[in-house]
């Protein structure tokens, strides 16, 4: 992102992008996922690097993760909203190296394990088709709090 600045801070939306070949539908294979593990994951991460994540994250992101990682909460959500806004403060944080930059990213690691367990359970019933527009409804998250990440970039 930061070599290529120029080039994607002042684009809004996204266009599509041609494909070639027959179009057709991906099987999914049912996959066997401990979700306990990883919600214990997501909530032990969240806790014990609290320190880090005060570096990294805004008191209210902070807050936010604290309060869904919390083990008496019943079923994680780690909503679209927050999940982008976790990543573009990460981004903005690597940019800044307000900590070693490879701190930043292993601090990432089970923040996306509480976001894939989240949308592991929203799509656990889901065709392919609901798949690819919960997707598509997450990009279109990232494009919507785009500003967020250029408050916080400069």
């Amino acid at each position: 992102m930061e070599p290529n600045f120029s080039l994607w801070n002042n684009k809004l939306g996204s266009q599509s992008i041609p494909t070639t070949g027959a179009e057709r539908e991906c099987i999914l294979d049912p996959l066997r996922v401990n979700r306990k593990r990883l919600r214990d994951m997501f909530s032990t991460g969240v806790a014990e690097l609290e320190s880090v994540f005060q570096s990294i994250l805004s008191p209210s992101t902070l807050a936010e993760l604290q309060q869904i990682a919390r083990p008496e909460e019943d079923r994680l959500c780690y909503s679209a909203e927050l999940w982008v806004k976790t990543v573009y403060e990460f981004a903005a944080s690597y940019q800044k190296s307000v900590i070693s930059r490879d701190h930043i990213i292993q601090a990432l690691a089970p923040l996306f394990r509480g976001r894939a367990l989240t949308f592991m359970m929203e799509n656990r019933n889901a065709s392919t088709e609901d798949i690819e527009n919960n997707i598509e409804s997450l990009c279109l998250e990232f494009e919507r709090l785009k500003p967020y990440l250029l408050q916080m970039w400069k």
